[in-house]
């Protein structure tokens, strides 16, 4: 995931504030020609979660916002085609920077966490196209030590009208009749999740809802070791490193933050036997990462390293390697990318007209 579950429950409850945004968006999109030459910067990295074939019809809070389908994928990729706008990969994006050799505004793709769909879905679109994209692996994931718990919350309020769990020792009751009782069940439950230390989340998942379903969940929806091994075998995949438990870094102390990104870079190149270049915060917006990881993050030896701060990349990231900037694509529509994303009009209205956000 990109943004915390404390963000999230603000985006899913809305607010005078989301509503004005929108409006701003709207109005900068309508200036884009005025816009784009000083925000565009030279290019836009976007950043995706799991990919799926389609979408049902009743979902719970924001999970359906981690989602891109393979239909919206390949419009992303057709409209690259149309605009001439190449699809570069990370290791492109960095020696363009260093060289001062980026002269036509680019695109490119990451996943983050590690669905198994990366493989399956995004693969065989990207080879179509023959273009690069990026995967930043959770190891925990394929060690099989998480789960993505937000998929076994929502199947489990969906599947019934009500949810009964022990939490902190106390036997905790969640309506789920309606859809906001749903809704409001999930945000109850994710609050729950977000003080659950990281070495019990599985043992609280399996018991809240259920064995089977975790274990099956677990089985089907990470990437694993066999599967990284298969995408890395593809020269258009890079293969980078996104932690090893999905922390929010600012919560831990240096040597756990650095422990974090080097661990998931050691756990990847042992599995892989190749050199692991390029890394992503978990989360990737402040104050999940502050001026303090970014700080880590160059000591740490990544060629580079990508937030999720929704602004585009500019010819002076080139002495800011360690926080380049993604968007993260939570279903919006081809034309709000472009109008949000590509300008740079969401980067200009977010960060108060600041190109390059080093904090």
């Amino acid at each position: 995931m990109s943004k915390s579950l404390a963000e999230r429950l603000q985006f899913t409850g809305g607010s005078v504030r989301a509503a004005l945004r929108t409006a701003s968006l709207y109005a900068l999109g309508a200036l884009r020609f005025a816009v784009t030459p000083i925000y565009g910067g030279l290019g836009t990295i976007l950043a995706f979660h799991r990919v799926v074939e389609a979408q049902p019809r009743q979902r719970v809070a924001w999970v359906s916002d981690l989602e891109v389908t393979t239909a919206t994928l390949e419009e992303l990729l057709r409209l690259a085609t149309r605009d001439r706008r190449p699809v570069l990969s990370l290791d492109e994006i960095h020696d363009g920077l260093v060289r001062g050799t980026l002269n036509h505004r680019f695109m490119a793709f990451t996943f983050d966490d590690g669905y198994r769909d990366n493989l399956t879905l995004a693969l065989p679109l990207f080879e179509a196209y023959r273009v690069p994209f990026a995967v930043y692996l959770t190891t925990d994931y394929p060690d099989r030590r998480m789960v993505f718990w937000w998929y076994a919350l929502e199947e489990a309020l969906l599947e019934s009208d009500h949810l009964d769990l022990v939490a902190g020792g106390q036997r905790r009751l969640f309506l789920a009749r309606t859809p906001a009782e749903k809704t409001a069940a999930f945000q109850a439950v994710a609050r729950l999740i977000d003080r659950t230390p990281p070495a019990g989340l599985l043992d609280f998942c399996r018991a809240a809802f259920g064995a089977e379903r975790v274990d099956r969940l677990q089985a089907t929806l990470p990437l694993s070791w066999d599967d990284v091994r298969a995408l890395a075998r593809s020269p258009l995949a890079t293969i980078g490193a996104h932690t090893v438990s999905h922390p929010v870094l600012s919560g831990l102390s240096p040597v756990e933050v650095e422990d974090e990104m080097r661990g998931s870079r050691r756990r990847i190149e042992a599995a892989l036997g190749i050199p692991i270049r390029h890394f992503a915060y978990p989360y990737g917006t402040m104050p999940q990462v502050t001026a303090r990881e970014l700080a880590v993050g160059r000591t740490c030896g990544f060629a580079t390293a990508t937030t999720a701060r929704p602004a585009n990349v500019f010819p002076e990231h080139a002495h800011h390697l360690e926080c380049l900037p993604r968007y993260v694509y939570g279903g919006e529509s081809l034309a709000q990318l472009s109008r949000n994303a590509f300008t740079g009009a969401l980067g200009a209205l977010r960060f108060r007209g600041r190109r390059v956000v080093t904090c």
